[in-house]
């Protein structure tokens, strides 16, 4: 009398299993919504002005300008 060999001592000789359709879809349609929802938002660029200029003291700009006309 023989006896089957239990499910998981059998040796693999098949090979691997072609992948269907319907498993690959769901593959992706799980990982696409994953990876969109990982990035997180770039912060946004400081602005950034610079001013070259020659022969300019500290006292010929300010940040309050008194002689300014405008309020």
């Amino acid at each position: 009398m023989m006896f089957e060999q239990p499910r998981l001592l059998q040796a693999r000789s098949d090979g691997p299993k072609p992948i269907s359709r319907r498993g690959f879809l769901n593959a992706v349609g799980a990982t696409i919504p994953a990876a969109a929802g990982s990035s997180s938002p770039r912060a946004p660029l400081p602005n950034l002005i610079v001013i070259l200029a020659d022969d300019l003291g500290y006292g010929d700009v300010g940040v309050y300008n008194p002689d300014s006309k405008i309020p």
